[in-house]
């Protein structure tokens, strides 16, 4: 019977606990609220035909916001089918209703957020009303609260007054302005409405295509980097502080990454005080066409950077992956290659090496046939020279002759003394004849010059006795064919 009866005492105590609960659960977030709400009914705060929005206006930390519902130009596509149009006919604009900026201007504006503002306020509903009749509005943070007010086609305006969070950060305090009704908004719903201008704000930097950029260049701590112009499709060519070709796909993979990017958030409209971030004097300047973004301090280390364009003062933040390469040395950019030229564009080739002259003929099929293709190397055939691999020799030598690449820069050197090594290529198309001469520098290094014009770049010597450098492998082809001729003389 005790424990019968433990169990009864138990089994009561359990339910005033339960009972307790629930109570407090109900009152929960509702201050002093009569938390007359029940799981079947909807509370609407606010519940507007959403098509007779006409204007909103945003009002909380970061300014004073205003966006106007505006029929304009529907732009059109390149690809519209234009051909039913009459000849000589005027086509009729068609127009479409968009979210623009009234107040502030220059701002650019992410529309998709804001018909989200739009979609949220027209049907506004509340978890629970927290006080009827508030006296305190201090209590809910709405003595001073942010604004969303919206302005329908009949002129009249509706203004929704928001309040600070919920203790337990599951919604936000709001009212109507003039009630004094205090509800419990949804969290979702409540950080849609409190949008900064930052969440508003269009994060896109370029709205051009990379592909359609046509300089490019960059300065660190006041000095160029490079400058750089476009030539065709995918080629650059650098103008500053060198001339030289750019290494293949380097610039466009910095475009399309850099100009793909956008801003992580914008943290001042017009920043009177430029120090704060790096800006005043910014150690990096990115020029993209006409357009500059200057680069400032780390808002996080290793993460973000502080940016704006050069024509204004709205501070945004850029993610450091997207600017990793403004420490890049210039080398990294430039072509590497001394110079490199296909075989097909060549007819001959005079290499001065070791104080000995090699004359290279090259014969090309004229009908692109590259098995029928004849090299002769100081009037010797050594077309069917060819390795344990059945590769063509001589094909290996003309790679170790272009195959010849840059180890560092020397910005404006002045060579001096004669060269040590010269290539001579005799081309089929323009430039006719170009003469690659490399000049001692030091024990290490020589300068590269090419036509008579400082390259600017730096060739080790050791590059010329490796195993695919130009001398192993002339060895190799010369060693190849006393074989063969060897060989064949054997064979009488």
């Amino acid at each position: 019977m005790k424990l019968y009866r433990n169990a009864i005492i138990l089994t009561v105590v359990l339910a005033i606990l339960v009972g307790a609960y629930v109570v407090l659960k109900n009152r929960e977030d509702a201050g002093s609220g009569t938390g007359d709400s029940t799981a079947d009914e909807t509370i609407y705060v606010l519940k507007l035909e959403r098509d007779q929005i006409k204007e909103i206006t945003i009002e909380n930390d970061s300014g004073k916001m205003v966006f106007v519902k505006t029929m304009v130009k529907k732009e059109k596509k390149e690809d519209d089918d234009t051909e039913n149009s009459g000849e000589g006919e005027s086509e009729e604009p068609e127009y479409e209703e968009k979210w623009v900026v009234s107040e502030p201007s220059g701002m650019v504006l992410y529309e998709s957020k804001l018909n989200t503002i739009s979609y949220t306020i027209s049907s506004l509903t509340a978890s629970k009303v927290a006080e009827e009749n508030a006296s305190d509005l201090s209590l809910y943070g709405l003595d001073k609260p942010a604004t969303v007010s919206v302005k329908l086609e009949n002129n009249e305006v509706k203004t929704l007054e928001i309040g600070r969070e919920t203790p337990s950060k599951s919604g936000y305090y709001a009212k109507l302005k003039g009630s004094n009704t205090v509800y419990v908004i949804g969290s979702y719903d409540g950080k849609t409405l409190l949008s900064s201008y930052s969440d508003l704000r269009d994060k896109t930097l370029f709205t051009e295509s990379y592909e359609d950029v046509t300089e490019f260049a960059l300065e660190r701590n006041g000095e160029i980097v490079f400058k750089a112009k476009k030539t065709g499709d995918y080629e650059w060519e650098l103008t500053e502080p060198i001339e030289a070709e750019v290494k293949s796909g380097s610039i466009d993979t910095i475009l399309q990454t850099f100009m793909g990017a956008s801003a992580s958030e914008f943290v001042e409209r017009d920043a009177a005080d430029l120090s704060k971030y790096g800006l005043d004097s910014p150690k990096y300047v990115i020029t993209v066409d006409s357009k500059s973004i200057l680069l400032g301090n780390e808002k996080e280390k290793g993460s973000t950077t502080y940016a704006k364009f050069a024509d204004g003062n709205e501070v945004f933040v850029l993610k450091n992956s997207v600017l990793n390469f403004v420490d890049k040395p210039l080398k990294e950019v430039v072509d590497v290659f001394a110079y490199i030229t296909n075989i097909q564009d060549v007819e001959k080739i005079v290499v001065n090496i070791d104080g000995q002259t090699i004359v290279s003929e090259i014969v090309t099929d004229p009908d692109g046939d590259t098995d029928k293709d004849k090299f002769y190397v100081n009037g010797r055939d050594v077309s069917d020279v060819r390795d344990d691999s059945d590769s063509q020799l001589f094909r290996k030598y003309y790679q170790g002759l272009i195959g010849i690449t840059m180890s560092d820069l020397d910005v404006g050197a002045e060579p001096k003394g004669e060269p040590e090594i010269t290539f001579t290529y005799y081309r089929k198309t323009d430039p006719k004849e170009v003469k690659v001469e490399f000049v001692p520098r030091d024990n290490i290094y020589y300068y590269v010059i090419r036509n008579g014009k400082y390259t600017n770049m730096l060739v080790a010597k050791d590059k010329f006795d490796a195993e695919d450098g130009p001398r192993k492998t002339y060895q190799r082809l010369m060693e190849a064919a006393d074989k063969a001729e060897a060989g064949n003389t054997e064979n009488r």
